[in-house]
């Protein structure tokens, strides 16, 4: 059997605003006990440049069964915003880390509850000479 790792998040949602709460089950099948198994919520960017990456907050379960289901809950920042442009990309993420094993779900967090496409934003008119 090979390492087995799930997250559910309540009602299957995808689309979060700040502030809003992330529910789920964390879900695991594994052939060896680790000494504890994490849930955490956090952001990373991905594209040109330096990458970064924040972990929000963390959900341990210590000494866990080999096979379980565990319920965690996380409340989401004001900021950052899940946004996506020609150079780079902030995504939000719950991942379950048992070891060397991960899994993750990608969650998008805005004021709109959807991502911000930063080149589809408007750009400022150029200003006009009147005669």
């Amino acid at each position: 059997m090979s390492a087995e790792l799930k997250i559910d998040l309540y009602e299957k949602r995808k689309h979060y605003r700040p502030g809003e709460t992330v529910e789920g089950v964390a879900s695991w099948q594994l052939r060896k006990a680790p000494k504890s198994i994490k849930v955490q919520l956090g952001w990373f960017t991905e594209g040109k440049g330096t990458q970064d990456s924040r972990v929000q907050d963390t959900v341990t379960f210590d000494a866990p069964e080999t096979t379980d289901a565990q319920i965690f809950q996380f409340t989401l920042p004001q900021e950052p915003y899940s946004f996506s442009g020609k150079l780079i990309s902030l995504i939000w993420r719950v991942e379950l880390i048992a070891g060397r094993v991960r899994e993750e779900k990608r969650i998008i967090v805005s004021p709109t509850g959807r991502e911000i496409e930063l080149d589809r934003l408007t750009e400022p008119a150029a200003d006009h000479e009147t005669a």
